[in-house]
């Protein structure tokens, strides 16, 4: 996978079209490191297969095109460092850091799956309730209200009408990385039962303890 280091704008000519970007460490710290960029460098980038790519300065979102913007002043880059003319480091190949980082995630991030099991005078029926990556804490937050816990995927039971709701997890395990005759990238694999993946900060693990 395509690996950049970031770095925060310290300074961008408008005129002259380039800038310096001191370079931050793994914490998102400033190292007082400074390298030289040049806006005609710069490119979006994206994800395809299982890397991610620069592809261009243009970049499309919803049917419309646009072109790569200046770099203001505390915005934060994705570099590729290398040296320029002179042989002095610099940010050679660089895109902007928030978009890098999203694809970062897309690749990285693992999938899960919510598996809604209703409970029906004794038979249950198993529904594919939601799908996707990352940990759905943004679809299905747990919080406190009322000095209670309130989670939307807990367990639920109606006597009156004999339901019974509760929700299972499962994550994707992918397996090698292969191709297909088409050259399609094929990421075989299996869903596995997993625990909650929504409780796996510190903080959500205090929350769940209140309930």
């Amino acid at each position: 996978m395509l690996e950049l280091e970031i770095g925060e704008v310290r300074s961008f000519n408008a005129g002259k079209l380039f800038g310096f970007v001191e370079v931050l460490d793994e914490e998102g710290q400033k190292t007082g490191e400074q390298l030289f960029f040049h806006f005609n460098n710069g490119a979006f980038v994206d994800t395809f297969g299982d890397d991610i790519q620069f592809v261009g300065r243009t970049i499309t979102v919803n049917g419309r095109t646009s072109p790569m913007w200046y770099p203001s002043v505390g915005e934060k880059l994705a570099f590729d460092r290398g040296t320029d003319n002179r042989g002095r480091e610099c940010a050679e190949r660089w895109t902007y850091a928030e978009a890098y980082q999203n694809r970062v995630r897309k690749l990285t991030e693992p999938f899960y799956r919510v598996i809604w099991v209703l409970g029906i005078d004794g038979d249950e029926f198993e529904y594919l309730f939601w799908e996707g990556q990352g940990h759905m804490t943004a679809q299905y937050p747990v919080r406190v209200l009322d000095g209670r816990l309130n989670d939307p995927l807990a367990s639920s039971i109606n006597p009156e009408t004999g339901s019974t709701n509760r929700y299972y997890f499962q994550v994707w395990v992918p397996e090698d990385i292969a191709e297909d005759q088409r050259g399609i990238t094929q990421i075989p694999g299996y869903w596995e039962r997993c625990d909650d993946p929504r409780y796996m900060s510190s903080d959500a693990r205090k929350l769940k303890a209140l309930g």
